[in-house]
């Protein structure tokens, strides 16, 4: 035990211990409760990146190899899990901040990482089992739109109401299906900043942190709206391939546009000291109503040439 401090450090030891403790915990949960543990799942990075920036990186490699000889031991699936979702972004998330990358530049790296992961699983898979991705994504999706309209069914609706219902309930699924690598993609992006955001909450904890910045000040490149641009115009072709792909690129920028557009509201709430459950209306109506995350969206792509946070010229 002596060499053990010796090697890792005065309070290392404790520190992985409850941070591989924790990280086991919240994996569980997400694999236990797959919609409420969904949340666990997002965190579960956050103890390795919390200790790895408090103690140094030797903290975070420990609890990952912790977490990983545990979750092998007692369930394969929730390794699996972990493996996709949250080891990229525990070990490279703190990494790229100790080296001064930014918390912009850290998350843009830390997400390719882990997507480049996920591509080799979905590429080994597609060699190992004659169903494809797009097919097991096809099946998902049409099990959950199956379950939804027979929901619907058992509770009295009928008629031409159920027909529309069904109708797009099909659109539905038909978009899943095409931009479901967008939609992984972007889970991964709110995975890294869930834990920045966390980690900015308890930064004063870790003595001289990183500089993670104000979420109210984020800003996307402005060549970013190229992405956004080209691809729309991409759309209009009739290229099978070429559509998916622009599909795929419009949802992620869109997403980030999203991001920079709840970012102006929370700087509008900061600077007329607004009340804070306004905020959590806001994310209440963006889960309840598609309709406002587009508004949103539109407000951080306005943002590129308005500039809403910008000090006023007297």
């Amino acid at each position: 035990m002596l060499n053990l401090v010796q090697t890792l450090g005065k309070g290392v030891p404790a520190a992985v211990l409850k941070g591989s403790t924790l990280t086991v915990a919240l994996v569980f949960l997400q694999t236990v409760l797959p919609v409420i543990g969904l949340p666990a799942g997002v965190l579960a990075p956050f103890p390795c990146i919390f200790y790895s920036l408090k103690f140094g990186r030797k903290a975070g490699y420990a609890i990952v190899i912790i977490v990983v000889a545990t979750l092998a031991a007692v369930d394969r699936s929730a390794l699996l899990l972990y493996l996709l979702q949250s080891v990229a972004c525990s070990l490279l998330l703190p990494e790229l901040l100790l080296r001064g990358k930014g918390a912009y530049r850290a998350t843009v790296y830390s997400v390719a990482a882990n997507a480049l992961i996920l591509l080799l699983y979905v590429v080994m898979l597609g060699h190992l089992q004659s169903v494809g991705i797009d097919g097991q994504i096809r099946a998902i999706a049409h099990d959950a739109m199956k379950q939804v309209s027979e929901a619907y069914r058992q509770s009295g609706m009928s008629g031409t109401d159920l027909t529309g219902l069904e109708t797009v309930l099909a659109r539905t699924e038909d978009v899943l299906i095409m931009i479901y690598p967008a939609l992984l993609l972007i889970f991964l992006v709110i995975c890294a900043g869930c834990n920045l955001l966390l980690l900015q909450r308890v930064a004063g904890s870790m003595g001289t942190g990183p500089a993670l910045g104000r979420f109210s000040c984020f800003r996307n490149p402005d060549a970013l709206v190229w992405l956004l641009i080209v691809p729309g115009f991409a759309l209009l072709t009739d290229v099978a391939v070429v559509d998916r792909v622009a599909m795929n690129i419009v949802a992620i920028v869109s997403f980030l546009y999203l991001i920079q557009g709840i970012a102006v509201v929370t700087w509008f709430t900061r600077k007329h000291s607004l009340p804070r459950f306004l905020m959590v209306l806001l994310f209440v109506m963006l889960l309840i109503q598609p309709v406002f995350a587009v508004l949103l969206a539109a407000v951080g792509l306005i943002d590129l040439w308005a500039d809403f946070r910008a000090p006023k010229k007297q």
